[in-house]
């Protein structure tokens, strides 16, 4: 599956965030498809930003409707779930497959904020910030095969990665 056809939302950009948003730039994404929600970014983050040129926010009300996020990455602390799922979030990632990094939110809890059918929770470790790390992912029953491919795929781009049931 190819991932460069799709709008990438990442929500947060700490260590985790800027590990995949690297593996992104690293692997030839378009940047204009990516788009980093972050309300405090790093000056690690802003200077790859000057270059590079993706989409950082610091409002999901910033990003049009008509983006069309096919992936979403929530990168963020655990206390920040509940605010982010909020109608404008829900509206524009409906349709996106939502992978979830974020320690201790079930997927059931995921699927109850967002009324989102496609979602994987994954556990990776800190060697994804330099491309050797190891992903765990697992699926609703409700996700889509191609939806699953997808989030293997993206999961891929830093480091290996295995499906548990």
């Amino acid at each position: 599956m190819n991932i460069k056809k799709d709008n990438i939302l990442i929500v947060g950009a700490g260590n985790m965030g800027l590990a995949f948003l690297s593996a992104l730039l690293d692997n030839k994404v378009n940047p204009k498809q990516i788009f980093i929600l972050e309300n405090n970014p790093s000056q690690k983050l802003k200077k790859i930003n000057k270059t590079r040129k993706f989409n950082l926010i610091n409002s999901i009300y910033k990003i049009d409707i008509k983006a069309k996020i096919g992936i979403t990455l929530l990168a963020i602390k655990p206390n920040h779930v509940v605010d982010i799922f909020n109608k404008k979030f829900n509206d524009l990632t409906k349709k996106s497959v939502l992978i979830s990094i974020v320690a201790g939110k079930t997927t059931a809890t995921l699927k109850k904020l967002s009324n989102n059918k496609n979602i994987a929770r994954a556990m990776t470790n800190t060697p994804v910030t330099v491309g050797w790390g190891t992903s765990v992912a697992y699926f609703t029953k409700t996700t889509t095969k191609a939806n699953k491919i997808k989030v293997l795929s993206f999961l891929d781009l830093v480091g290996q990665v295995d499906e548990v049931k």
